[in-house]
């Protein structure tokens, strides 16, 4: 690594007399900074430019950025932090960008809202973060400040700041509207944040004097934690700490898909792949990220961690919709780490059957104590599988054609194929939000690249399936994606890609919670091209599940690589047992799924096999 430079920006005191002033936002960069002298690698270079009180202008902050973090280069750190007062501006013309659809972030500088001056949007800081990680070095942002109107209560401060009254007379960076002509630029910077949007950042005693919650925790966690600690995992640890003392801030880390967020502090490695299933020790113990709307079923299902000898289980005992409470097998975690963790009995087997064609060669896959996979009669199977010439078809209970395999490669294949299955059909028959947010697809007229909320959505066919070709050209057919909440109040909803290679991509959405009665654009509003594989027959099927739920719900557990048999590693490391049986358990909150087919017809002329 080379040299680390840093921006730290702390504000207690605000110009503006509508502003609470706040007391720990400059003990928090006072800490930031002895934390950089203190844990820096004797080799690194650091270069700290603070900016505190009224010297925390907004173009003081955007002078600082181009300036001083501009100086980092290839194999350089540059770091901006900010603590201070949160607030939202009306989305106008870029709703297309938010997943709340009505209100972009801002950061509040210790000038805004003087003789007109603006707050600090959150698409100006990630265009100029952008600039900054142009040259080749390693971009963090933490950010710890909230979005939502403030106030003092139990002790606590809350870094928030209502909405301006006046509109500003001029934006810090005029042209922003043209850096997002061709579309969002590419996120280059990972970013650690006190809370998700629509929460409240709190700062209250802690070790004598007052500072932020987050910032607090944070520095803690990055002191203790070892070399190669990725900051997907410091967040998680952070947050063990802050949801000790409130139950109304969750920080996040940003992007939430694999990249830059699971790169080890500082960029001092290599990226890894993230964890798909987690446990850590939160409020109320040890606890998954995976619940009710992942499939997760209490009593019935059993994790172990990734990689353990001898293996390390853990049970299941409770479930709510985004997470479930755990409880560790004849083994003490340490609660200051993260752990990865792999399904080894999920709560139901996935029930195959088998045409009488087959040989012997597809039964051979199937073991009776496999808890993934069961081998039943036809007539009682959820898939069947169809030997053919060329290979293998997998059929659903009604004989239509889920996929075709050249052929299976053993049990793990199966396995894999299971947990497609699960996702595909997972539902709640029960739920009270059913069709409050409605998945809608739009076909983009010639030449237009911009999703609109006017625009009038592409219904599917009788069958329920929507169908896309390619044009003469050869040019792939593209869509906009959308989504509507009917409902009065916030939605937290999961977009997912089921593809016929199975595979499972969750579709971009920022940060996942639609507020009531708005209209949110997917991938942030652009031209989303649909695309049949090179070398596939001429169709090619997708199906896109929308997961929504009244709780946060995680996405990784849901993702899922394709399936490819020369480079797969086996999922799970130890040998599961028997399932036991377990009693269902009422589930806090609620979710529901729904799915669109998608069928796509290549340039290649052929038949589906």
């Amino acid at each position: 690594m080379g040299d680390i430079y840093a921006l730290l920006v702390g504000i207690n005191q605000y110009q503006d007399p509508r502003l609470n002033n706040l007391a720990g936002c400059v003990n928090d960069v006072r800490d930031a900074v002895a934390f950089l002298k203190q844990h820096r690698r004797p080799d690194t270079g650091l270069d700290v430019n603070e900016l505190l009180d009224d010297e925390a202008t907004g173009e003081a902050i955007v002078s600082g950025i181009r300036q001083h973090l501009g100086q980092a280069g290839p194999g350089d750190v540059a770091l901006f932090w900010f603590s201070g007062h949160g607030a939202t501006e009306p989305v106008g013309d870029f709703w297309y960008l938010e997943s709340n659809g009505e209100e972009l972030q801002t950061l509040v500088c210790a000038d805004s809202r003087v003789a007109g001056r603006p707050d600090l949007l959150d698409k100006e800081l990630a265009v100029l973060l952008g600039g900054v990680a142009e040259r080749g070095c390693h971009v963090v942002a933490i950010l710890d400040s909230c979005h939502s109107g403030g106030a003092t209560r139990d002790g606590v401060t809350y870094r928030a700041a209502d909405q301006a009254t006046e509109k500003p007379s001029y934006r810090l960076l005029p042209d922003l509207a043209g850096h997002y002509a061709d579309g969002p630029p590419p996120v280059r910077h990972v970013l650690m944040a006190a809370c998700r949007p629509e929460e409240k950042a709190g700062e209250a005693l802690a070790e004598g004097d007052v500072r932020g919650r987050f910032s607090h925790a944070l520095l803690q966690v990055m002191a203790a934690a070892p070399a190669g600690t990725t900051y997907r995992d410091l967040v998680l640890l952070a947050r063990n700490q802050v949801e000790q003392r409130t139950a109304t801030q969750r920080p996040i880390v940003f992007p939430e898909g694999r990249g830059l967020a699971d790169a080890p502090l500082f960029g001092g490695g290599a990226i890894v792949d993230p964890p798909t299933f987690t446990m850590r020790h939160g409020k109320r113990g040890w606890q998954g990220n995976a619940g009710a709307a992942h499939g997760i079923a209490a009593g019935r299902t059993r994790f172990a961690v990734e990689g353990a000898r001898p293996a390390l289980e853990v049970d299941v005992t409770a479930v709510e919709t985004g997470f479930s409470l755990v409880a560790p097998l004849d083994w003490e975690p340490d609660k200051t780490t993260v752990y990865r963790l792999v399904l080894a009995c999920p709560p139901h087997p996935v029930l195959f059957g088998i045409h009488a064609a087959d040989t012997g060669a597809l039964r051979a896959a199937f073991a009776d104590d496999d808890p993934y996979v069961r081998l039943v009669g036809v007539e009682d199977a959820e898939l069947i599988l169809e030997p053919r010439p060329d290979g293998v078809r997998l059929l659903d209970r009604g004989n239509e054609r889920i996929a075709s395999l050249d052929s299976l490669h053993g049990v793990e294949h199966l396995h894999h194929i299971a947990r497609w299955w699960r996702v595909l059909t997972l539902h709640n028959d029960d739920s009270a939000i059913a069709y409050g947010v409605l998945l809608e697809i739009v076909v983009p007229r010639p030449g237009e690249d911009r999703l609109s909320p006017q625009a009038v959505a592409t219904p599917p066919d009788g069958d329920g399936v929507l169908r896309l070709s390619y044009a003469d050209d050869g040019t792939p057919p593209g869509c906009f994606l959308r989504l509507r909440n009917t409902t009065g109040r916030p939605l937290h909803c999961v977009l997912l890609d089921l593809t016929e290679r199975f595979g499972i991509d969750d579709v971009y959405l920022p940060d996942g919670l639609v507020r009531a009665g708005a209209t949110v654009a997917v991938s942030e509003g652009e031209v989303i091209d649909v695309l049949v594989p090179e070398g596939w027959p001429t169709e090619y099927h997708d199906w896109l599940v929308l997961i929504v739920s009244t709780d946060e719900i995680d996405a990784s557990p849901y993702r899922l690589a394709r399936f490819d048999p020369s480079r797969f590693e086996p999922s799970r490391d130890v040998h599961p047992r028997r399932r036991r049986r377990g009693d269902s358990v009422p589930v806090e909150g609620d979710w529901w799924t729904c799915v669109l087919p998608v069928v796509t017809t290549g340039p290649r002329q052929g038949e589906t096999r």
